[in-house]
């Protein structure tokens, strides 16, 4: 009996540290999704303050 609980204690372990990386993982995907979301913001309202939307509009009005 006393080996069963050993081995319950493990799995439930094991559980705890599986379900501990998920939420980590879940955490970085988020981090990186909105370093992702900003640096995709920050070039739209460059090119957006350079007027480079009117330069690319000459260039593909050429072909």
């Amino acid at each position: 009996m006393a080996e069963m609980s050993a081995a319950d204690e493990h799995l439930r372990d094991l559980r705890n540290d599986y379900l501990a990386m998920k939420r980590q993982k879940s955490r970085y995907g988020g981090v990186l999704l909105l370093v992702f979301v900003a640096l995709m913001t920050s070039g739209f309202v460059m090119v957006d303050d350079r007027n480079a939307w009117r330069v690319l509009g000459r260039v593909a009005s050429h072909r």
